[in-house]
């Protein structure tokens, strides 16, 4: 499934068309910054990021949440199913 997501990016690259990114059960919380990093420098590649199913916490909604504040512009963000109780970073970034 990764394999196929990789492959995706790939191709979408070289025909500079945004994805559909899904990570859906495939982001161990120990590596979301590589994701997040990947984001700040394909910004304009990404326009749906699914997060759902990942084990994820409020301290990695604050990370997401930070970086689609910094410019990235995606149009819908999956977070389906994690762990999280403090809905306020998702509150201030579409406030």
């Amino acid at each position: 499934m990764l394999c196929k997501q990789i492959g995706k990016i790939i191709r979408s690259i070289s025909q500079q068309k945004k994805i559909k990114l899904s990570l859906n059960s495939l982001v161990p919380r120990v590596s979301l910054d590589y994701i997040l990093a990947g984001l700040k420098n394909c910004q304009d590649l990404v326009s749906e990021l699914d997060l759902g199913e990942n084990g994820l916490e409020d301290e990695d909604l604050f990370k997401i949440c930070d970086r689609l504040q910094m410019g990235v512009q995606i149009s819908r963000l999956k977070l389906k199913q994690n762990n999280f109780e403090d809905p306020d970073p998702l509150i201030a970034l579409i406030a």
